[in-house]
């Protein structure tokens, strides 16, 4: 799967079982993530985009965005 923002959306909300509003909103601060949930949903990225994600790429609440997401799947792609 192409690592789109739709194509992570998509992953992200079928995971978490909801409806992202906003590219932007971090899914820690909108209630959608707990630290159990954002392992789960890294270990679902790695397998949808057929990535290997690091640790360090989410060590800070901060990228926890549907666009940050998407830049960090984008960039671990074109490493593997």
């Amino acid at each position: 799967m192409e690592p789109t923002a739709s194509n992570v959306k998509k992953v992200i909300e079928e995971s978490l079982n909801c409806a992202l509003p906003n590219s932007e909103k971090n899914l820690f601060e909108l209630g959608y993530l707990d630290s159990l949930q954002s392992v789960t949903l890294i270990v679902k990225l790695e397998k949808s985009f057929q990535v290997k994600l690091s640790a360090l790429d989410f060590a800070d609440d901060a990228n926890y965005t549907l666009n940050n997401i998407t830049d960090i799947i984008r960039r671990n792609a074109r490493r593997n």
